[in-house]
C-alpha cells in the first residue's frame, strides 16, 4: 500500500490496522484471492434471525 490512501489511513489513526496482505494490486487479483480463501479465513457470521 502506498500513496494517498496509506497517508489517509495513517492520518485517521488506522494505519496499523491494515497491512500489505490486505491489499491487492488489481481488482482481478483481489477477486482471485477472495475466491481462493478457505472457510477458516472467514470472520464469524452473526445470525440475525
Amino acid at each position: 500500500m502506498k500513496g494517498p490512501i496509506k497517508d489517509r489511513l495513517i492520518r485517521f489513526g488506522v494505519g496499523e490496522t491494515f497491512d500489505s496482505s490486505q491489499f491487492y494490486p488489481t481488482l482481478e487479483s483481489a477477486v482471485t484471492a477472495f475466491r481462493n480463501r478457505s472457510v477458516e479465513d472467514d470472520p464469524p457470521r452473526i445470525n440475525s434471525e
